[in-house]
């Protein structure tokens, strides 16, 4: 397993500060918490994968963090949680769409995006995490 620097799940907790930190002062910042949300999901993930021996994923193409076509790396996040938990696969969608629309379209993603997207992925992170612990895949 090669060296990873800096740590995914570290990157991941920060993010999730972020957002937690950012909710807390009534509606600013809905994309900033977009954008954080999003990407803690997708850091505790590539965490999860790039300690899963069983995936064969190249990881430093998986280290990368670009969504273009040359690496893929967002894909690759979204097809191990459609191979983890099925049903989430459409709801990680959501929230990657979710970013998107944040970081690049005109249009602002809205509070009411962000409460519920929140409530959804801050009790799925809690779990994914205990999870990832239990079956000792998770790189500390």
């Amino acid at each position: 397993m090669p060296s990873i620097h800096p740590s995914y799940i570290e990157k991941s907790n920060e993010n999730w500060a972020c957002v937690e930190n950012l909710l807390k002062q009534a509606s600013r910042f809905p994309n900033v918490i977009a954008s954080r949300m999003y990407y803690s999901m997708f850091q505790l993930v590539k965490n999860f994968m790039l300690y899963n021996h069983e995936n064969n994923i190249d990881c430093k193409e998986l280290m990368k963090m670009t969504d273009d076509k040359t690496t893929g790396a967002h894909s690759m996040v979204l097809k191990c949680i459609s191979y983890m938990q099925p049903s989430l696969a459409y709801e990680f969608r959501e929230l990657w769409d979710l970013r998107v629309r944040a970081d690049y379209e005109k249009a602002n993603v809205i509070r009411e995006d962000i409460d519920e997207a929140y409530l959804a992925w801050n009790e799925r992170r809690k779990q994914w995490i205990e999870t990832f612990i239990k079956i000792h895949r998770l790189i500390p």
